[in-house]
């Protein structure tokens, strides 16, 4: 016949706890800070030519013109809102 079903749950950690976990056991972080910042502050400063030429400095202009250049595209603003949520 059937088996009884079992609602045996497994607890699963916070994200708050998965993220600290995750950041703890992260070698290197100085370098890995380092280099992203340096990342950061150089396409601020040089713009970028590679993804579609955009006549801005700017990271967020960049990313203003990818986003609004297409009506497929609009719902990039909301993209980062949506991955924080999951």
């Amino acid at each position: 016949m059937s088996q009884p079903e079992t609602n045996a749950e497994v607890s699963r950690p916070a994200i708050r706890d998965e993220l600290s976990r995750f950041w703890q056991g992260m070698p290197d972080k100085p370098l890995f800070l380092a280099l992203l910042g340096s990342w950061l502050v150089l396409f601020q400063l040089l713009g970028n030519s590679t993804f579609g030429y955009v006549d801005t400095h700017s990271l967020y202009g960049w990313m203003n013109y990818a986003y609004g250049s297409s009506k497929d595209d609009e719902l990039g603003y909301i993209i980062p809102l949506i991955v924080l949520g999951l």
